[in-house]
């Protein structure tokens, strides 16, 4: 139903919010590696030139993927830190911009 689509959107957002990803679900939830391997199979089934061996093989390498350590993730903020302090900018701060951009 729709209320059940709008919590489960909510919870979602709520999560990502909260920098919850879903390499964060692999990494940290029991089974949840056999739930988006199963998923992931599931969809790359779908298509028409892929075998039923190729759609496993691309599952598993999808979520090896995901269950590597957060390197990429820690790599951004160590090459984006010099840049992305906060500054005054005409007077006021980027927060003080948006909220003026809001109303």
């Amino acid at each position: 139903s729709s209320w059940q689509r709008r919590a489960v959107f909510a919870m979602v957002e709520s999560a990502w919010a909260h920098h919850i990803t879903p390499q964060t679900f692999v990494r940290w939830i029991p089974g949840a590696e056999s739930f988006f391997k199963s998923n992931a199979q599931r969809r790359f089934g779908r298509a028409q030139d892929m075998s039923e061996e190729e759609c496993k093989l691309l599952a598993e390498y999808v979520v090896a993927t995901m269950a590597t350590p957060a390197s990429a993730e820690s790599a951004a903020a160590v090459c984006f830190e010099p840049f992305c302090k906060p500054v005054e900018i005409e007077g006021a701060t980027i927060k003080q911009r948006l909220r003026q951009l809001q109303m």
